[in-house]
């Protein structure tokens, strides 16, 4: 369990850095909502691409 919470943790800071950087880039109205677009878009194509992974590795755990 340390080594997937040591994982965890790196992956979250360096997604965290990632966005603030983002952010950091925002200096008007419209770059604010391109980006605010731009983080809506990538969160939900993640979802989907983790959902499908997640049911990959289900189904392979249901035949074993």
């Amino acid at each position: 369990i340390s080594v997937f919470y040591d994982e965890y943790g790196k992956i979250l800071d360096a997604e965290y850095s990632k966005v603030a950087e983002k952010l950091e880039r925002c200096s008007s109205e419209s770059d604010m909502a391109d980006t605010a677009l731009e983080l809506a878009i990538s969160s939900y194509a993640q979802k989907l691409a983790c959902q499908q992974l997640v049911d990959i590795l289900g189904k392979k755990n249901e035949t074993e």
